[in-house]
């Protein structure tokens, strides 16, 4: 949606419904950029499985969300 720039969900919180969000933000046109927040490499492989176009540690350092964030919103949305 035109309102929602990114996406930055934390999967440590609640798994299986942060999963579906990204997979909610994967399927809107245009796709909705996500970052997903992950305190295990487990947890990582799935939200990348799942279309996050980034994963960072949980809790993430400033300097790498920062990173993240360049990242995610860099991409054209055709690559998304």
């Amino acid at each position: 949606t035109p309102d929602i720039d990114l996406m930055i969900i934390d999967l440590d919180a609640n798994t299986e419904a942060g999963l579906g969000a990204i997979r909610t933000c994967r399927s809107m046109i245009p796709p909705v950029p996500v970052i997903g927040l992950c305190a295990t490499k487990r947890m990582r492989e799935m939200a990348r499985a799942s279309g996050a176009d980034e994963v960072a540690g949980n809790p993430p350092s400033l300097p790498e969300l920062q990173l993240v964030m360049l990242r995610a919103l860099g991409r054209p949305t055709a690559v998304r």
